[in-house]
């Protein structure tokens, strides 16, 4: 994967503590903000995730589509009520 630098800008407090982060880490500045910025990214894209699912089952659903939704719970509560833990 090819690498790409950049320089980014804040405050000296956000820099002092990543910096003791990083030395408690035994990992490089660099690599601890990629981490927080991978870690970010995936909560924001899990939250998206979470919205585009309640938006498709939200509230707003017909009569057709609860049933179907309704009965798949039901099948799926059957069959886990019949597997042996």
């Amino acid at each position: 994967m090819a690498m790409i630098k950049t320089a980014i800008s804040m405050s000296e407090t956000i820099f002092e503590e990543a910096s003791e982060a990083a030395r408690d880490m035994n990992v490089s500045r660099s690599h601890l903000i990629v981490l927080a910025l991978e870690d970010f990214l995936r909560k924001r894209e899990n939250a998206k995730l979470l919205e585009q699912l309640n938006a498709a089952h939200g509230d707003d659903l017909d009569a057709g589509d609860r049933a179907f939704l309704d009965k798949g719970k039901r099948g799926l509560r059957d069959l886990l009520e019949d597997d042996e833990w």
